[in-house]
């Protein structure tokens, strides 16, 4: 489960600054866990102490496990209208179709056996503020491909399934072409797709975290999702793991140690 966070650390610096170059170096001292890791890990959290729980009340859990995360470590890049959501006395879903709901639902394809399960925890995960029926699609394509990596589907199989179900214009789509004319996109629609291609068209885990990054655009949140399917399918390096450890504070830490040895090492 480190995946997203090394793609969110290294696309911290280009967000606002997108870079193309392949060869840019990864894991700089000017570089940073943003909002898109500060939700995973609620999620997380919210998975290590309440899955098995009836819906209402592990949605009403992750709830406020959100709004407690991002109250602890506010200064990390949130939405204005996620903000608002977590500021409200009343936390009413938004109608959001933004790719926050896609950044922060990798942990669902751990917890989950099968993929009717993955849907619905997918679901679970993101209603509570990306209700958008869009919002709530990135979601479950992100998830979907994670579970698929994760059970070693081939990555044609893959493509096929997000073609058939979610995206249909991924076939359409050209690395050289994005990189020169993509443009910082923050919905679902717009990013998630870009994000499932960079890992389709990849050849290990570096090569998608390189080229989800230098597409430009959303690079935080494109790198947390293409490199959240990256993980599953080509696994990630004693390093990068312990490099990305530095970046992360002792009680998150714990979080990602509790999640995996409850969800990944006793299910293998």
């Amino acid at each position: 489960m480190y995946g997203a966070f090394i793609g969110d650390i290294n696309g911290s610096k280009y967000e606002f600054n997108n870079t193309h170059d392949y060869n840019f170096k990864l894991f700089e001292d000017d570089m940073r866990y943003t909002d898109d890791s500060v939700l995973t890990l609620a999620i997380m959290d919210t998975f290590n102490n309440f899955y098995g729980v009836d819906d209402d009340t592990f949605k009403d859990k992750l709830i406020t496990k959100l709004v407690d995360f991002t109250n602890n470590d506010s200064r990390r890049g949130f939405g204005n209208m996620f903000y608002s959501w977590v500021n409200n006395y009343v936390h009413l879903p938004y109608n959001s179709c933004g790719n926050g709901s896609g950044m922060r639902v990798s942990s669902v394809a751990y917890v989950s056996k099968k993929l009717d399960e993955v849907k619905k925890y997918s679901k679970l995960v993101t209603e509570v503020t990306h209700n958008h029926p869009e919002g709530i699609k990135g979601a479950e394509a992100i998830a979907v491909s994670i579970f698929l990596a994760k059970n070693k589907t081939p990555i044609n199989d893959i493509k096929d399934y997000i073609v058939k179900n979610y995206y249909p214009h991924i076939l359409d789509m050209d690395y050289e072409d994005l990189k020169k004319n993509y443009y910082f996109k923050a919905t679902c629609q717009d990013s998630c797709p870009e994000a499932i291609f960079c890992f389709l068209i990849s050849t290990s885990f570096e090569d998608a975290l390189r080229k989800a990054i230098t597409i430009g655009g959303d690079s935080d949140t494109i790198a947390d999702m293409t490199c959240a399917i990256a993980e599953a399918y080509y696994g990630v390096s004693e390093e990068f793991k312990e490099k990305t450890r530095e970046y992360l504070p002792k009680r998150y830490l714990e979080i990602i140690d509790k999640f995996v040895e409850k969800f990944i090492n006793n299910n293998n």
